[in-house]
């Protein structure tokens, strides 16, 4: 069964969002895990793409749009689940992915804001009442 982990920043901004989700693709990276990142719609996965190459001065991480012809760790996408799955899935959507049960650990990232917050319940509500392990860091 997927565990999910649910990230609660004190930030509302998307690009703190984000960086975070670089943060914690690195961490998973250096363990030697695959990760796939679900974002909303083309340009957050365009914003999501030159990020993993700048939001560190002193790292890269090898990553690549799904369906390219490249085999990396870390795959983005705003609509399509990489095959197979790999170990971990950071959602960034508003949505939950449908996709998400094939995944071991799903992290959801959520911001402050009332309409965050309120996606993030709407969320968690979603997992807990089909039964899955859920975790909650305040960050």
């Amino acid at each position: 069964m997927t565990r999910i982990d649910f990230y609660i920043m004190e930030s509302g901004e998307t690009l703190d969002r984000e960086r975070f989700s670089c943060r914690l693709a690195r961490k998973a990276f250096r363990l030697g895990q695959r990760l796939h990142i679900h974002a909303d719609g083309e340009a957050d996965v365009a914003r999501l793409d030159e990020l993993l190459w700048t939001f560190s001065d002193t790292s890269f991480l090898p990553h690549a749009r799904l369906g390219s012809d490249e085999t990396v760790p870390i795959t983005l996408d705003c609509g399509q689940s990489p095959d197979p799955a790999p170990d971990l899935l950071i959602n960034l959507s508003a949505g939950i992915p449908q996709f998400f049960s094939r995944f071991p650990r799903l992290v959801e990232v959520v911001g402050a804001g009332d309409e965050n917050r309120a996606m993030g319940r709407e969320h968690f509500r979603f997992y807990r009442d089909r039964g899955y392990p859920l975790q909650v860091h305040n960050i």
